[in-house]
């Protein structure tokens, strides 16, 4: 019962801002799709915000969009050589180093392939929901907008909340003394 005590305040007083990573990358609605790769690859993430000219964000671009992209591209370049065969391995690797089996055209932005939703909360909304929205819309990532939900200001990820967890129960693992240290630093974070 204390266990489940302790995990109820600890949902309760942990806000989205204190689990997020706020350094994000974004991506504009007009950079191409070997862009979206690039910045994905380089930077070893699954997905960014795509933002438009105002700097709000308007859909999400994934590893999984960039396969979409590919394999349309890749049944379109197959139909056109007919007989021969073509096997592509390391499809977004070819995108970012230029060795694409197609050229660019105005199909190849990434506001025609994102997801055109983002999923976000509010960066003082409580673990237990940052936890049921992740849940409940099946999502690995969950981006934190300001108080206006205008700009996206973070991004909680699984891996976020698997650190978070770990720090948690270090925390009751290493003993009293430090754990105090923990919950001063954590207050004095939301202030």
């Amino acid at each position: 019962m204390k266990t489940a005590a302790k995990q109820a305040s600890v949902t309760v007083f942990i806000h989205a801002k204190d689990v997020m990573s706020p350094s994000l990358l974004c991506l504009q609605s007009g950079d191409t799709m070997k862009k979206a790769a690039q910045v994905l690859l380089d930077n070893k993430i699954s997905g960014t915000p795509v933002i438009n000219h105002l700097g709000e964000a308007i859909g999400v671009i994934t590893k999984t969009d960039i396969v979409r992209y590919e394999r349309e591209h890749l049944l379109v370049k197959i139909a056109e050589i007919g007989h021969e065969a073509m096997r592509a391995t390391g499809t977004l690797e070819f995108v970012m180093e230029s060795k694409g089996y197609h050229q660019e055209s105005e199909e190849d932005y990434v506001d025609r392939w994102m997801t055109p939703k983002v999923y976000a909360i509010g960066r003082y909304a409580t673990l237990g929901d940052v936890i049921r929205e992740m849940s409940t819309r099946k999502v690995h990532r969950l981006f934190v907008h300001n108080e206006t939900g205008r700009r996206i200001v973070g991004v909680i990820t699984t891996f976020d909340m698997l650190k978070f967890l770990a720090r948690v129960f270090m925390v009751d693992a290493i003993g009293p003394k430090i754990a105090a240290k923990a919950k001063a630093k954590v207050s004095k974070n939301k202030g």
